[in-house]
């Protein structure tokens, strides 16, 4: 059986959480938005702190003094870990839930020393709350945004593990306290010392990838989304359309590219001013993400004009789309921002056939039947090659 050093094991730690807490702080120096990294910096050192009082339990004589010290930090360490994940998800409304979570702790630590005279109740008590601290730490986990799946699905592992590690404590010194035996040299509790300082030192390591990916996710967003409305901006639509239309293509399937414009808006900002003209673009794309599905691709594609592509959706479909897209901007545009705007669209249409060979084919004969639209009238809906259907 291999003898574990565990002296160096704790050594080892101790040095890894200082150098990982120091790069948490200067993250958070870059960072002062993110909060979370001043947690995540705390819970290193404190865990590290924690440690070296651990070990001064192993060689000092027993003092309540420093049992009380030496567990309230082992037990600080992953409730900062619990209040970065709490920072993460929720921003600033977690400080309700960060309060909660310290008045917890100050009922924590006059319990370590009221039980200060039996070495097992304190070490119970502090596995069975940080069991609970991980449980909690996964569960918030389940609230982040898909985008960050790889650390996230790593913290979730991280987490039970650990909760899992800190439950075995609890049944294994609940035991030994029962039977009256004693704790030391019991090889199971070595293991899960040893398990849980090597997760510490993953996890540790993990939170600065969450956030880098939910970042990347951020800034991904911001670079395909129109500013003021939220639709997809022009390279965005044209880069998702692109590889819809060829997914259409290689399944056989029906693909539709509608073109719609606002009538009359220079009008609207003119008269109304531009700070009603941007309430009359929101409306449209709110309008849009409503009538329309999920899978649908909408996007804003210059000033007053929008662009929507079909997926899965026949010519006859389209059109019922299309009429109705242009009834609802007539009816729920009256009346924008407390002004009478009277809004309406105009709508063109193409659906694909064999001649389209790409989505820009489609969104130039979509634009040129939009024009046809305009042409007879506005408030119109018109597809390409086919007679007007009038409002």
């Amino acid at each position: 059986m291999i003898k574990l050093d565990l002296t160096t094991l704790l050594v080892l730690t101790v040095g890894i959480n200082v150098l990982i807490g120091v790069f948490m702080g200067a993250l958070y120096r870059l960072r002062r938005e993110q909060l979370c990294f001043c947690f995540w910096s705390l819970s290193c050192l404190v865990f590290a702190a924690g440690c070296l009082a651990a070990g001064a339990v192993a060689f000092l004589p027993w003092s309540w003094l420093t049992v009380v010290i030496a567990y309230t930090l082992l037990v600080l360490g992953p409730l900062f870990v619990l209040c970065g994940m709490l920072q993460f998800v929720e921003g600033r409304a977690a400080s309700r839930s960060l309060r909660s979570l310290f008045f917890g702790l100050l009922v924590f630590v006059p319990l370590l020393a009221i039980y200060r005279d039996s070495p097992q109740i304190p070490r119970l008590m502090t596995a069975a709350y940080t069991a609970v601290i991980f449980i909690a730490a996964f569960r918030l986990t389940r609230r982040i945004q898909p985008a960050s799946a790889l650390p996230v699905r790593a913290l979730q592992l991280f987490f039970l593990t650990h909760g899992a590690l800190m439950a075995v404590e609890v049944v294994t010194v609940f035991h030994a306290w029962w039977h009256r035996m004693p704790l030391a040299n019991s090889p199971v509790l070595e293991a899960i010392l040893v398990s849980h300082i090597l997760l510490a030192n993953c996890t540790a390591l993990t939170f600065p990838l969450l956030a880098f990916f939910r970042s990347e996710h951020q800034l991904r967003i911001l670079a395909e989304s129109d500013a003021l409305t939220g639709l997809c901006n022009r390279r965005a639509f044209y880069s998702r359309g692109t590889h819809a239309f060829r997914d259409a293509v290689q399944a056989g399937a029906p693909f539709t590219v509608l073109m719609i414009d606002l009538d009359h808006f220079k009008q609207i900002n003119d008269r109304w001013g531009h700070g009603v003209g941007d309430d009359v673009l929101r409306f449209m794309a709110r309008l849009l993400r409503e009538e329309l599905r999920e899978d649908d691709i909408v996007g804003r594609i210059g000033g007053e004009e929008f662009a929507v592509a079909l997926p899965g959706t026949t010519e006859e479909q389209a059109r019922c789309i299309s009429e109705r897209l242009r009834e609802r901007v007539f009816q729920r545009g009256r009346v924008i921002a407390d002004e009478p705007v009277n809004l309406s669209a105009s709508i063109g249409g193409v659906h694909r056939e064999e001649r389209h060979t790409s989505f820009n084919d489609m969104l130039m004969q979509a634009d040129s039947a939009l024009y046809s639209a305009k042409g007879q009238g506005r408030n119109t809906v018109f597809f390409a090659m086919t007679r007007a259907l009038e409002a």
